[in-house]
């Protein structure tokens, strides 16, 4: 099983980006497969012939509140795709950078807080 994780910042409020998060994920191929509001867990998904060649990559999102700034998210990411070797890890970290540059342009958004 390749793995792999990363953790970085946005400035916007964990609130603000869960929402966004959910608005952004499914229209850029991920399935949501799990929502418990701040935490994701995410399979990307596949047409038939891509799941013939490969098999999809999974991440879990952990948002949380900086301690110093409330106003800034800290999100890990950690990915996971069956398989060894370089051509899995390859695509796991391009996975990787794909969904962060994502969550860093949904960040940078204009999303409302979400009303309970």
């Amino acid at each position: 099983m390749a793995r792999h994780g990363e953790t970085f910042a946005v400035s916007t409020s964990v609130a603000r980006l869960a929402n966004a998060c959910r608005m952004a994920l499914p229209s850029h191929g991920w399935k949501l497969m799990h929502d418990n509001g701040w935490a994701f867990l995410i399979k990307e998904r596949l047409d038939l012939v891509g799941m013939m060649l490969s098999y999809p990559v999974k991440f879990a999102i952990f948002l949380r509140e900086d301690e110093d700034d409330p106003k800034k998210t800290n999100v890990e990411l950690k990915g996971a795709t069956f398989g060894f070797g370089p051509i899995p890890k390859g695509k796991l970290r391009k996975k990787t950078m794909e969904l962060r540059a994502l969550i860093e342009g949904t960040a940078k958004q204009r999303v409302s807080e979400p009303t309970d």
